[in-house]
């Protein structure tokens, strides 16, 4: 009888293998339905319409350093804030990083405002429409 049933047992096997709950395919996926992420060359030059304040608006404050991009450019204006003095003013361009330091002002890469500033007080910097 053990004979019988190990010679058997490869038939078994096959007859429940090729049996269509065994091999059912499985569905397609859906298309998809939104555009793929966007390369890295698409995101750096893409063309983007940064908002604007419309009114007056601290764009950075506190002690030092601060750091700001600024969007579309326009008129900005560092004060100390602890004195309520102001310190400079500038017209800069789209996507200008504005640094403030103990050193001065920088702004894209060049110091407009050299000098020591005292890291002990609070600075603001302020888009001026």
């Amino acid at each position: 009888m053990r004979n019988t049933t190990v010679k058997t047992l490869p038939l078994i096997l096959l007859v429940l293998l090729s049996s269509p709950g065994c091999t059912e395919k499985k569905p397609e996926p859906a298309a998809p339905t939104s555009r793929p992420l966007a390369t890295l060359s698409e995101i750096f030059h893409a063309k983007r319409i940064v908002p604007q304040p419309p009114a007056s608006t601290i764009l950075a404050a506190g002690e030092l350093p601060l750091v700001y991009q600024f969007g579309l450019g326009g008129s900005v204006k560092l004060y100390d804030a602890t004195a309520r003095t102001q310190l400079w003013s500038a017209t800069v361009g789209p996507g200008s990083i504005i640094v403030v330091d103990a050193n001065g002002v920088v702004v894209r890469g060049v110091r407009v405002l050299p000098g020591r500033l005292d890291p002990d007080r609070r600075y603001e910097l302020w888009f001026e429409p």
